[in-house]
């Protein structure tokens, strides 16, 4: 709900505050079918320890794990395919599962009359609640950051007696790193070192892995019962027989790098929680959550027809598509910061929420897909939950070094896999990918540039990007043009390519030398730059080269991209992929786009279309638009200038569906191309949203769907202890997983439409498209709060708290109403600006706010606008996908 108190047919354009508390609730994931598949679970973490809560027929379980909880492999670099080490490789792994169960079908779909499951992301809850003829059960659960301890209320009432089992679980298994392609079929792996155990108390696993141990453990409190063991691998807490039970589980995982002993540090964690009881723990809980969402805030409201094209759902066109995106927005922002507070980075894949034993794909952390995670949050106003990568990316800095020693280089060489433990995948070529250094320093130069910790770059960022700096430095040659040239390199993970002059790497290089130079000054030594920036000087330039004619057809005296040329075509034209078509706008503006590099092996030239129909190589998504992001060298300061239409004519002619990790949407909104945006958003739900809790997956639906709904749909795979017995067919659906590179993707996309300050200059809904209104608080590169609201097509007075002081930089977002603009402090005493054409810059105060608006709009006296909602209570349907359950029994 929107209002201003005045008139609510029409919001006024003044500034807005929002009722987190109700607000939020309009977010709620709703289900009224049970959650009867564990990856349907709702997600709940304290940033350290996760669980997915979900309802088999008998009961409630949740599936826990920590991000700290490591089976790691020998010290040293490694072979990231290796058959000898398939299920030798460092993967985090499952602490077990926690199940409620009374015997009875409390949640089958034959016997139920009533039922509703709900996360509440305000309070960070999930909850179920069911009733059939025979019962009616209620269980909420969170995990305490506070107190390290997840807790569970349970409540049933019954038609008759009966005992009540909570059972905590523990079955290891093989990781399946590789489950699509390469497995090891010896089913004892993962099996070993499990051993449960109680006392008069508490119930525990304890698993012993190659060097770290672990104990998971449980105590129950409420209700009367006594404790027995099952096997090695399960105990119960068994409660006696009644018609009613009302109890409390306490959980929580320790691991030997946290204390000496395991066992006793979790009696200890459990023995503190019960004294505080779960009513304060639960309220403390509350309001840490309470203070984590007014740091920033984002409306999208979509409510003119014309800009949602194929949106449908069983009832027409949904109201309001920005509700669903915006939805998500929040989501994403949850869950990372459920899962990004401890002692490791979460994984992009699955995060704290793997389902399926020690499954987990890939095992690694893969460079690309990690970071996508952190590209929102310094924008989102949360730059602390960069903090676990960084801390890890940071502690890996002398392997990168030794690597790079290793390759006869300076500086330090990060790998594009790396394991926990900084050591990385040394297999041949892997060296070629040589960007990922350069951009994990740019993702450290950009938690300064937004919090503002000169300890932090002095101590942490600067050594990483000083090292990576130097490696390149080091890589760089001499040409006979007198300019410094990038040696064979891969475009990142494109492997079956090797170019001389790379894009990906010239453009990292003169991103991350530029922020060098900027650092060196800030911490006073600007001495150490010197050599970057005289590389800068000679290095070469971008290659722009002309667009294939088959790419593009005339007609009259315009050019058009040719979608019927193979590969060129648009996925749009097949309804199953894209619901709103490709963009309307198919013009070539200018038939010039980036070469992507020289080849190798004939010095041509290269551009990304290429690879597929002349050469059926995979070249990796992203690539040619590396000057765009995340180098940040292009954008719209460079409008109508050759660079910035070369870009715009790559972006329109790789437009196509593929991975979820692909940086097109991001790219589009850095270039200003709305309208492209627009139909990359809204289709971006039924291209990647399989889940109904709102997780991601990296393919597109149908690639991923016999995962999904087709339980004896296989892969075909090598065996990696006999390979010469060649390929034999694997189960797909044991390996359905999320993916949280796709969501960020999807986040950075938003925020860049909303708001942009990559390049020094604030922009104010850059990217908006038409019938779209919106409002945010966000944050900007130097520490500003930017405060904005767009309603039909106008853009109200912008509010802008300075954090640190300083001069602000501002394109404003009334073109033709330049002469008309004031910036006024608090008091409202007008300031002097600078001008330059449509931009101004003013001086800040720390912790002084700030208005930029109109002499129209001082005029019609603006009143706040009031941001609230009430609780959601349905699931959210959009064309094919969902957030929440439909009621189906």
């Amino acid at each position: 709900m929107v209002s201003t108190g005045h008139n609510p047919e029409k919001v006024n354009l003044g500034g807005f505050e929002v009722d987190y508390s109700s607000y939020l609730r309009r977010h709620d994931v709703v289900y009224k079918s049970p959650a009867d598949r564990p990856f349907e679970g709702l997600p709940i973490g304290n940033g350290d320890l996760g669980a997915l809560l979900w309802s088999p027929s008998s009961g409630f379980q949740v599936i826990i794990n920590k991000c700290d909880v490591w089976d790691d492999a020998p010290a040293g670099n490694f072979d990231g395919w290796s058959a000898q080490m398939e299920e030798k490789y460092s993967s985090n792994r499952g602490c077990g599962t926690i199940t409620i169960d009374s015997g009875l079908p409390v949640n089958d779909y034959f016997y139920l009359s009533d039922f509703e499951g709900r996360l509440s992301l305000y309070e960070a809850e999930a909850s179920f609640h069911s009733q059939t003829p025979f019962s009616e059960t209620d269980i909420w659960g969170i995990i305490s950051e506070v107190q390290k301890v997840g807790v569970l209320k349970y409540k049933d009432e019954l038609e008759e007696e009966v005992s009540r089992r909570v059972n905590l679980a523990r079955w290891g298994s093989r990781i399946f790193a590789h489950w699509y392609k390469q497995v090891k079929r010896d089913p004892r792996c993962g099996l070993e070192g499990t051993q449960s155990g109680h006392d008069d108390l508490y119930l525990w696993i304890h698993q012993k892995l190659r060097e770290m141990e672990f104990v998971v453990m449980a105590r129950v409190v409420g209700i009367e019962g006594h404790i027995e063991r099952d096997h090695s691998r399960s105990v119960n807490f068994v409660t006696s027989c009644s018609k009613a039970a009302d109890l409390v589980v306490y959980y929580t995982v320790v691991t030997s790098e946290e204390s000496s002993d395991p066992l006793s540090q979790a009696k200890e964690q459990l023995e503190r929680a019960v004294s505080v009881g779960y009513q304060a723990i639960r309220q403390e809980h509350r309001r840490r959550w309470a203070e984590f969402w007014p740091k920033s805030f984002v409306y999208l409201s979509f409510n003119n027809p014309s800009g949602m094209e194929g949106q449908r759902n069983r009832s027409g066109y949904i109201s309001d598509p920005g509700d669903y995106l915006e939805n998500l927005w929040y989501i994403t922002l949850y869950l990372v910061a459920s899962s990004s507070r401890g002692r490791y980075p979460a994984n992009f894949i699955d995060g704290l929420w793997s389902w399926n034993r020690d499954f987990r794909a890939w095992a690694h952390f893969y460079h690309w897909n990690q970071q996508e995670v952190y590209w929102f949050l310094g924008p989102a106003n949360h730059s602390e939950l960069e903090l676990p990568y960084l801390n890890w990316r940071f502690e890996m800095l002398p392997h990168a070094m030794e690597y790079a020693h290793q390759l006869g280089k300076e500086g330090a060489a990060y790998n594009d896999v790396a394991n926990r433990r900084g050591y990385q995948d040394s297999r041949k070529g892997m060296e070629l990918n040589r960007t990922p250094g350069l951009q994990i320093a740019m993702d450290f130069w950009r938690h300064y540039q937004y919090t503002g910790d000169e300890e932090f770059l002095r101590n942490r960022a600067w050594p990483v990007m000083k090292q990576t700096a130097l490696y390149h430095l080091s890589i760089l040659e001499r040409g006979e043009d007198g300019k410094l040239h990038v040696p064979p390199s891969s475009a990142y993970e494109g492997l079956a390519y090797v170019f001389l002059d790379t894009i990906t790497d010239l453009a990292a290089i003169r991103q991350s030398f530029k922020a060098v130079a900027e650092a060196a000054e800030i911490l006073g030594c600007p001495e150490e730059a010197r050599p970057f920036v005289e590389a800068l000087d000679t290095l070469t330039d971008f290659t722009i080269i002309d667009l294939p004619a088959c790419y593009y057809k005339k007609r009259g005296d315009e050019l058009f991209f040719n979608r019927d040329f193979p590969f060129l075509a648009d996925y749009a034209a097949d309804p199953r992929f894209f619901a709103t078509g490709f963009t309307g706008d198919d013009r070539v503006d200018l038939a010039k786009v980036f070469s992507i590099g020289f080849l190798v092996d004939n010095g041509q030239p290269f551009t990304w279309k290429q690879s597929e129909p002349q050469h059926g190589k995979y070249m990796f998504r992203g690539t040619q638009e590396a000057p765009v992001f995340p180098a940040g060298i292009v954008g719209l300061k460079d409008r109508g200038t050759e660079r910035f239409r070369a870009a715009v004519t790559g972006a329109k002619g790789n437009w196509t569906p593929s991975h979820g990790h692909a940086i097109l949407p991001i790219v589009f909104a850095r270039l200003g191309m709305r309208e492209e945006l627009k139909k990359y958003l809204l289709d971006f739900p039924a291209l990647y949203q399989y889940f109904p809790q709102g997780f991601f997956n990296y393919t597109v639906l149908e690639t991923f769907h016999s995962y999904l709904h087709d339980q004896y749909s296989t892969n075909q795979v090598r065996d990696a202890g006999h390979p010469e017995e060649g390929e034999h067919p694997f189960r797909k659906s044991p390996f359905v997983h999320f993916s949280f590179d796709t969501s960020g993707v999807f986040c950075a996309a938003l925020t860049e439409m909303l708001l942009q300050s990559y390049d020094g200059v604030v922009r104010v809904f850059p990217a908006m498209p038409s019938h779209w209104s919106g409002a945010f608080r966000l944050k900007v590169v130097g520490g500003f709060l930017v405060e904005a609201i767009l309603q039909e097509g106008e853009v109200g007075s912008l509010k802008i708290t300075s954090e640190r002081g300083g001069p602000l930089r501002i394109e404003l977002p009334w073109p033709d109403k330049t002469e008309e603009v004031v910036t006024l402090d608090e008091s409202g005493a007008k300031l002097s600006c600078e001008r330059h054409g449509n931009e101004i810059i003013f001086v800040t105060q720390a912790g002084e706010s700030y208005w930029i608006t109109t002499q129209e709009l001082l005029r019609v006296s603006p009143q706040k606008v009031k941001f609230s909602g009430e609780p959601n209570r349905t699931p959210k349907v959009y064309g094919r996908v969902q957030i929440g359950k439909g009621r189906d029994f």
